[in-house]
């Protein structure tokens, strides 16, 4: 996945006067229930004082208030985003900028931010499109302020060019990377060797590295290091993500020991860092193991795995989907060094918390399922495999409606499984439901991707 970079104001918080010291101290402790209730409390106090000024068509009244509605919505947004709770995030971010707009306009920071982690929230959950949307409405939101920013410019540019190059658009990728480099020039000085500025070079280095271009792949990461190296010598998080993309062009290049090394001194900079930065510790030690389970490395792995789940879940609580998806790719381990049952158990955790929170409509949750269903059949149990899809396939069905390309996809998949438990003439019969939806959306405009198959 492409090591995207979401800086905006609305994906962090803890600094942000309009949060009380008291939510903040608690959404840093994870306690999120109970930040969720005082935030929930704040979102009353502003819908009644609104009220109560729009009764009295006190105008400045109505503005402060329908500000202080704005801003609780976003805050108990973020909360919910936070938790990997997206749906619930997205209705009340939507709810903030309408608020918000009511008496402010729609072209000014606050909508941008909102824009901005609504397309965040999307791209997590693997709804390309909508996140593409989301980004749009920023950009257009951008230029109409009397002073676009360059900055948040080429930040929306760059992450739009990363869904492109994961939708397969190779030209739009590439269009909106050249724009993003181009807007680079109207920076300010100090803003040239910025966060940014390492985000748009790192990323045009993955996309160089899908091109197979490595030579001009190394040129971008390297010069993404050199920024890093003039502003600090120790950890920064940018460092640490540079070295990530570093060592995943060094995979591409089979040069797996220099990609073992840069695994290894990130992990060394995240534990020499003076506070815990769990989150990147999560996303180093995945790519690390992985790169360990590639190599067959079994034993090297699975303590890495087991310190990755705990990474994971020290940084966004034990049910969020980043959990889940470490925990699957855990399974994988046990699944290749046949511990059935150790990586069953996972699986299904992994596949519950998908469930709640991200839904079954995204490709992480259908490439879950389908690993539980093939670690079901390599423990012979076909007919457990097929009843997971039975369960999962309406359910889809409902969400996407029948004639989508997930859907069409997921069939195939529990087809697999049909044949051992129910035969061959049932087995073919959901291939062709699977073609019949891919012959309609041929003649419609319907995306053209579906899940990832597992690994």
């Amino acid at each position: 996945m492409l090591l995207l970079a979401f800086n905006c104001s609305g994906c962090s918080f803890f600094q942000d006067e309009s949060i009380s010291p008291t939510t903040q101290e608690l959404i840093k402790q994870h306690k999120y229930k109970e930040a969720e209730a005082l935030l929930l409390d704040e979102i009353n106090k502003a819908k009644s004082a609104a009220a109560v000024a729009e009764a009295k068509s006190d105008s400045k009244g109505i503005k402060r208030n329908k500000a202080k509605l704005a801003m609780a919505y976003r805050n108990l947004a973020i909360v919910y985003y936070e938790t990997g709770k997206y749906s619930q995030a997205q209705l009340l971010f939507l709810d903030a900028i309408k608020a918000h707009s009511s008496v402010f306009g729609r072209n000014d920071d606050f909508v941008v931010g909102i824009l901005h982690t609504l397309a965040a929230s999307y791209y997590k959950q693997g709804k390309l499109v909508e996140a593409e949307g989301y980004y749009k409405q920023e950009i257009d939101a951008i230029k109409a302020m009397r002073h676009p920013n360059p900055l948040k410019l080429a930040v929306t540019a760059n992450n739009l060019a990363a869904i492109y190059q994961r939708l397969g658009e190779d030209v739009a990728a590439e269009k909106y990377f050249s724009w993003a480099l181009s807007l680079c020039a109207g920076f300010k000085d100090s803003e040239k060797e910025s966060d940014q500025m390492v985000d748009i070079l790192n990323n045009l280095a993955l996309f160089y590295e899908k091109e197979a271009d490595y030579h001009q792949a190394m040129a971008m990461v390297d010069r993404a290091l050199d920024i890093e190296e003039k502003r600090s010598k120790g950890f920064s998080e940018n460092r640490v993500r540079s070295l990530l993309v570093r060592a995943s062009i060094e995979k591409s290049t089979f040069n797996v020991e220099s990609s073992e090394e840069d695994y290894k001194e990130c992990l060394d900079l995240i534990s020499k860092s003076k506070v815990p930065h769990p989150e990147l510790a999560c996303e180093t030690l995945d790519k690390y193991a992985d790169l360990l389970l590639v190599q067959r490395k079994f034993k090297e792995a699975e303590p890495q795995f087991q310190n990755c789940i705990q990474a994971c879940e020290a940084a966004h609580g034990p049910e969020h989907p980043t959990v889940a998806e470490r925990m699957s790719d855990f399974a994988l381990l046990y699944r290749r060094t046949q511990r059935y049952a150790q990586a069953e158990e996972l699986l299904r955790k992994a596949v519950a918390i998908e469930e709640k929170t991200v839904g079954v409509d995204t490709p992480n949750f259908l490439t879950t399922v389908h690993r539980l269903a093939l670690v079901l059949a390599d423990e012979k149990k076909y007919k457990e495999a097929d009843a997971l899809y039975q369960e999962i396939i309406p359910k889809l069905k409902k969400k996407l409606g029948a004639d989508h390309p997930f859907v069409a996809d997921t069939l195939d998949n529990w087809a697999e499984f049909v044949e051992n438990s129910r035969g061959k003439k049932e087995a073919d019969a959901i291939h062709e439901e699977a073609r019949s939806i891919r012959r309609k959306l041929a003649h419609s405009l319907a995306p053209a991707y579906g899940p990832p198959k597992p690994q």
